[in-house]
């Protein structure tokens, strides 16, 4: 579970580790080991307590995709056009699979099945276990963003401006969701109520039980940020260089932050403490119910990647080849 929140006025590197390029990735904690990918072109398993590297594994590209952990698997995409399951315990390979394109979306698993999305305009429900496709849906355009599995349905945005929602049983897609701009944000799903970007500026709010438009958020910039709910508050950033939280049931603004530069990070809530990434290098927190910035933190990259929370520390990559523990200056 994460927690407790990075609470403090100050905040430094806990510890740092350097990889061989950039990181788009994000990172993911589970029992006490961060997963986060690379632009040289592998997965690390790295100890969360020391920075301690446990092992790395090698794609034939860069990893852009966000791990996701589920049992003791793995699973990542790859821009060689790969999906790969590897063993959490050890690194090794347990399988792979050709998506025939880049893979840029970050893997959605329920019930045994890993859904993922790919360049080649494919969505793929794979096996967890074997790696064998259970299902293939063609949409019209690249899907970067990451699916979410709620009530039967698989919800996933695309680069042709829709939120397509497609049977997860079957494949067959229900449903297109249209929007003026390409979908690359994940929905974010809680009280039945689903929300997520757009680059056409806005953001949506639609119900989970049959797509019914709740609300929409007109913003000044793209919307490549995914949408964080805690508490009944959205958290979401916009290329217009601001932080925003609006009510889940209606849309009602609570604050906008202006950052100053590009949000396309997605924010982590915990605690009260709202973390987002910004394309000007900085890590910043924020109150989550008054919008007043806690603490900031340079990088010396852009951070595309989004914040985990863990122990109270803040786990993040960034352009400059990091990947950063941040916890309480002492």
């Amino acid at each position: 579970m994460p927690g407790p929140a990075l609470d403090a006025e100050r905040v430094a590197p806990v510890w740092e580790f350097m990889t061989g390029d950039e990181v788009w990735s994000s990172p993911v904690i589970s029992e006490g080991v961060v997963f986060i990918g690379s632009d040289d072109h592998r997965l690390y398993a790295i100890d969360a307590a020391d920075g301690a590297v446990r092992w790395n594994f090698e794609t034939g590209a860069s990893i852009f995709s966000t791990p996701a952990v589920s049992g003791d698997l793995v699973v990542v995409g790859s821009d060689d056009g790969r999906v790969y399951a590897v063993e959490r315990a050890s690194g090794n390979l347990a399988w792979q699979f050709e998506a025939g394109a880049g893979v840029w979306s970050s893997a959605a698993i329920d019930a045994g099945v890993a859904y993922i999305g790919c360049e080649n305009s494919k969505l793929y429900a794979l096996d967890l276990l074997a790696g064998e496709p259970i299902w293939t849906a063609d949409t019209e355009d690249r899907i970067r963003s990451s699916p979410t599995v709620a009530g039967g349905a698989v919800f996933v945005g695309n680069n042709d401006g829709h939120l397509y929602v497609v049977a997860a049983e079957t494949g067959e897609v229900v449903a297109k969701i249209p929007t003026d701009g390409s979908v690359r944000s994940s929905a974010a799903l809680a009280d039945d109520t689903l929300v997520f970007g757009s680059l056409d500026g806005r953001v949506f709010a639609l119900s989970a039980f049959n797509g019914e438009v709740l609300w929409i958020a007109e913003t000044n910039g793209p919307v490549e940020s995914s949408p964080a709910i805690a508490d009944g508050v959205v958290f979401f950033g916009s290329r217009d260089g601001t932080l925003a939280a609006r009510t889940l049931h209606d849309g009602t603004e609570l604050w906008s932050f202006p950052i100053g530069d590009e949000v396309r990070s997605s924010p982590a809530v915990c605690g009260g403490i709202v973390t987002v990434g910004c394309m000007d290098g900085r890590v910043i927190a924020f109150d989550a119910t008054t919008g007043i910035e806690r603490w900031s933190f340079h990088t010396d990259g852009r951070v595309y990647s989004s914040p985990a929370v863990s122990g109270g520390m803040v786990f993040v990559g960034s352009t400059d080849g990091r990947v950063l523990a941040l916890g309480a200056e002492v």
